[in-house]
């Protein structure tokens, strides 16, 4: 019986996680979105900041 709980628990665990990130891309938009707007980069912006 306590097996059954156990993963009863981990289960419900992972639905919560996976609705509490839902609802934060839902508030805040999700990660491509913000990302949307941001210019592509070219790898070197290392050499860009010393010089």
């Amino acid at each position: 019986m306590a097996d059954v709980a156990f993963v009863t628990i981990i289960i419900v665990f992972f639905a919560l996680a996976a609705l509490f990130v839902r609802f934060c891309d839902r508030v805040i938009g999700s990660e491509e979105d913000a990302f949307a707007d941001a210019p592509e980069s070219t790898g070197n912006e290392q050499g860009q900041l010393a010089a």
